[in-house]
């Protein structure tokens, strides 16, 4: 297994989503922090792959709402934006 399937195992369980999901989603993301020759340090690459958990999570999370629940959500993100 490589290193990166790893990690994106270990951060998969400990918030609660789906592994190839989370690794799906990061490497999506991933040339987004890439340096000009297209590598990607090891902190960066957690860092993203942390980040695309929560966003995950947040997705999931969305997904389990009503459409009522949906729009006061999005209600008040506006007002805090604001």
């Amino acid at each position: 297994m490589s290193g990166f399937v790893e990690v994106v195992a270990k951060v998969a369980e400990r918030r609660g989503v789906d592994a190839r999901g989370l690794a799906v989603r990061a490497r999506l993301h991933l040339p987004r922090v890439a340096r000009s020759d297209g590598t990607v340090g090891r902190r960066l690459a957690l860092a993203e792959v942390i980040r695309s958990s929560r966003h995950l999570s947040a997705d999931i999370a969305a997904k389990a709402m009503t459409p009522k629940e949906a729009a006061q959500a999005v209600q008040q993100a506006w007002q805090l934006a604001n």
